[in-house]
Formats: structure tokens, C-alpha cells, sequence
């Protein structure tokens, strides 16, 4: 979509409301979903504003294998970060991410995103284009307006 050009409604406000609840979850306290410990983490590489990290992990959740996650240091109170996680043999942890944890974090902690969907429809200018598999009538009921029933003849 280029720029200038408006937004079908009410896809605006679905943008919008997608990209406030990424923002609510990243600043959330995450108390509601499974939380691993990490520890002992070494920075393995850095590049184009990524950084690799391996961390020890005593108890893994299985909740976690193959879903998106958010991480963030222990005891922070700061916002997470979006981070690709994969259990390694030996009780090891990979994790890829953009935040800059240090060389050498004592202890992180690692959760379930879950405003992972909203994250890419919020990051997805295409919507409301033809063809587009996100129909403005469909969006419009999700913030309320118009209605669900079909018009009879």
C-alpha cells in the first residue's frame, strides 16, 4: 500500500488495536503464562542487531517448544523482547533475539508470546487490498461495528 493512500475502515483501528495489545504484552508482568529460568547465558555471536545467546536450564517447559517467545533478563521490570528459542542436549538453550543481554547474562527469564499474531498483522500493510485474505467487514466486527447477521431479501 502506498503511503497517502487511506485505509479501508475499519482497518485502521485494527491496526491500531493490534499494535497497542503487542505493546500491553510486551510490557505486561507475564504473571498468566509458563516462565522459564535460564542461566549461565554466553553471547555465542552478534550481527545486523541480533545476538545469540546460549543459557543453562534446569527444568525446560514443554509449553514452550516451537512457540514464539518474549525474554528479558531476571528481576527486570522492563519490557521483553521478542526472541527465537530452541532446547539444545544437556540442558542447554538457544536464543536469538534483538535485545543486548550482555556477553555474559547471569539469569533471564523466557515465556510463551502470546500477542505473536497480532505482532504480524500489525506489521502487515497489505490488509484491506484486494485479494487479501482479511476482509474490512469481517475486521469491522471485531471492534463492533456493523453486524454478523446476513441480510435476508
Amino acid at each position: 500500500m502506498s503511503e497517502g493512500t487511506a485505509l479501508p475502515y475499519p482497518v485502521k483501528e485494527l491496526l491500531t488495536a493490534a499494535r497497542l495489545e503487542v505493546a500491553a504484552e510486551l510490557r505486561s508482568d507475564g504473571r498468566e503464562g509458563t516462565k522459564v529460568s535460564l542461566s549461565a547465558g554466553r553471547r555465542k555471536a552478534r550481527a545486523d542487531g541480533r545476538h545469540e545467546y546460549v543459557f543453562g536450564c534446569r527444568k525446560w517447559s514443554d509449553a514452550l517448544d516451537g512457540k514464539p517467545a518474549l525474554i528479558r533478563p531476571s528481576r527486570s521490570t522492563g519490557p521483553w523482547s521478542p526472541a527465537e528459542v530452541a532446547r539444545m542436549p544437556e540442558g542447554k538453550v538457544r536464543v536469538g533475539t534483538e535485545a543486548d543481554l550482555g556477553a555474559a547474562p547471569a539469569y533471564a527469564q523466557v515465556r510463551e508470546d502470546d500477542a505473536a499474531a497480532w505482532r504480524v498483522l500489525a506489521e502487515r500493510r497489505s490488509v484491506g487490498q484486494p485479494n487479501h485474505p482479511v476482509r474490512p467487514a469481517g475486521a469491522g466486527w471485531t471492534v463492533g461495528q456493523g453486524s454478523r447477521m446476513p441480510r435476508l431479501p
